[in-house]
C-alpha cells in the first residue's frame, strides 16, 4: 500500500518521465473549428517539421522519408498547444496555471501518448507544402481534442486547481469559430517520434473547398477574423498583408502563389509557405481552391523560373494561364535590415487586371 506522501511521489516520477519525452510543437497554430456536446473539439492544426540533419541531401531524404509523419506529429501538439493556451476558453488560466505546468505538465505533450487526448483525425492533409529547398514541409489536417479528458488529467496532475470547473465554450467575439493564435513556446525537450496510427471513429472526410453561397461581405470578415496577426515579423507582414488583400479577392477562386524575390531563397520560400498555410485555412469561408503544386514546379522549371526570382505581371498572367489560376499572387521583398518591406500583388489572370497591391513592413 503506498502512503499519501509515496504516492504523489510515485505520481511525480511517472510524470516528470513523460515530460523527458515530451516537446512543445513548432508551429504552435491552430484554428477552432466546432464543439460538440460530449467535451470533444475539432481544430484544423498546423504542423511543420524541418530537417537538421547533416548534408542537403541527406535533409531532403529525410523530409522524403519521414518529413510527414514528423510534421502530424506536431500538428497534434500544436491542437494540443492551442487548446490550453490560446483556444477558446483555454485550459491554463493565469499566470499560475502555466507555471505548474512548464513543472509537471509536459506530460501531455508525450508524442508517444497525445493520441490518447485524439478522438478523430482525418486520414487526408487539407495541404501539404515543401519549402526551404526541400528542407522543410509544412501540413494541415483536421482533428478533434478530447478537451474534458486533458482537464482532467491536468487536474490530476495538480497543474489545474481540483475545485475548478472546465467552462463551456461559448460564443464570445474570441470563442466564435475561427479563433486562430500562436502564443509564447514553453521549456522544450525533445522526443522521439511515435509511427503509432490513430484508430478512425468516421469515415474519411471530403477536404474539397465547399462553394460560398452566403452573402460575400460576410465571408470576407469572417476571413479576415480568422487570418490573427500574430507569430514572426514575417508571419505578422503576411497577416497584414492578405487581411488587406482578400478583401479584394473574389470568392470560390482558383489561386497560384507563384514567387516572392529577394535576395534570400530562404526567405522567399517561407513566405510564399506562410501565403499558402494561411489561404489553405480560410478556404471553407471563402472557396479559394489552389493550382497544383507540382505542375507550379514542372512549369517553372520548363521556363527556368525560380520561386525566389523576379516575374513581371505580363509572366505572371500566362503562368496562370498554364496552371489553370484564376488569381495570381506574386511578391518582393525591398530595402535592408530593419527597413525591409513585404509587396504582394494579386492580377486577375483573365484580364491581366492588378485587382490588389499590398506593403507592409518586415521588422
Amino acid at each position: 500500500m503506498f502512503t499519501k506522501g509515496r504516492l504523489s511521489i510515485f505520481i511525480f516520477i511517472i510524470i516528470l518521465s513523460f515530460g523527458l519525452d515530451a516537446r512543445t510543437p513548432v508551429s504552435r497554430q491552430a484554428t477552432f473549428l466546432e464543439v460538440f456536446h460530449n467535451g470533444v473539439v475539432e481544430v484544423q492544426a498546423i504542423g511543420r517539421y524541418t530537417s537538421n540533419l547533416g548534408s542537403l541531401s541527406r535533409r531532403r531524404d529525410d523530409i522524403r522519408r519521414n518529413g510527414e509523419q514528423n510534421a502530424l506529429v506536431d500538428a497534434r501538439l500544436s491542437a494540443i498547444y492551442f487548446l490550453l493556451n490560446s483556444g477558446p476558453a483555454p485550459l491554463l488560466r493565469n499566470d499560475g496555471d502555466r507555471t505548474r505546468f512548464q513543472e509537471r505538465g509536459l506530460f501531455v505533450y508525450d508524442a508517444h501518448n497525445i493520441t490518447r487526448y485524439i478522438t478523430f483525425e482525418d486520414r487526408r492533409n487539407i495541404s501539404t507544402v515543401t519549402t526551404n529547398n526541400g528542407q522543410t514541409i509544412s501540413l494541415v489536417r483536421t482533428m478533434r481534442i478530447d478537451r474534458e479528458r486533458l482537464f482532467r488529467e491536468l487536474q490530476n496532475a495538480m497543474v489545474i486547481d481540483s475545485g475548478v470547473e472546465l467552462r463551456a465554450i461559448g460564443q464570445s467575439a474570441r470563442e466564435e469559430p475561427g479563433t486562430r493564435a500562436i502564443v509564447p513556446p514553453i521549456a522544450v525537450v525533445e522526443p522521439r517520434v511515435t509511427t503509432q496510427p490513430i484508430l478512425m471513429t468516421e469515415p474519411e472526410r471530403v477536404v474539397d473547398p465547399p462553394i460560398v453561397t452566403e452573402p460575400p461581405d460576410r465571408s470576407i470578415e469572417r476571413a479576415i477574423a480568422r487570418i490573427a496577426i500574430t507569430g514572426s515579423s514575417v508571419e505578422r507582414a503576411v497577416a497584414r498583408s492578405l487581411r488587406a488583400m482578400i478583401k479584394d479577392l473574389p470568392l470560390n477562386t482558383t489561386i497560384a502563389v507563384l514567387s516572392v524575390s529577394s535576395n534570400d531563397p530562404d526567405l522567399s520560400a517561407s513566405i510564399i509557405d506562410e501565403i499558402m498555410v494561411r489561404l489553405f485555412s480560410i478556404r471553407n469561408i471563402t472557396g479559394y481552391s489552389f493550382a497544383d503544386r507540382q505542375t507550379l514546379a514542372n512549369v517553372r522549371s520548363e521556363l527556368n523560373l525560380r520561386a525566389s526570382g523576379e516575374v513581371d505581371d505580363r509572366s505572371a498572367v500566362e503562368l496562370g494561364q498554364l496552371i489553370g489560376a484564376e488569381i495570381v499572387i506574386t511578391g518582393r521583398i525591398t530595402g535592408e535590415r530593419r527597413d525591409r518591406r513585404l509587396t504582394l500583388t494579386a492580377i486577375n489572370v483573365q484580364n491581366a487586371e492588378i485587382i490588389s497591391v499590398t506593403r507592409e513592413r518586415v521588422n
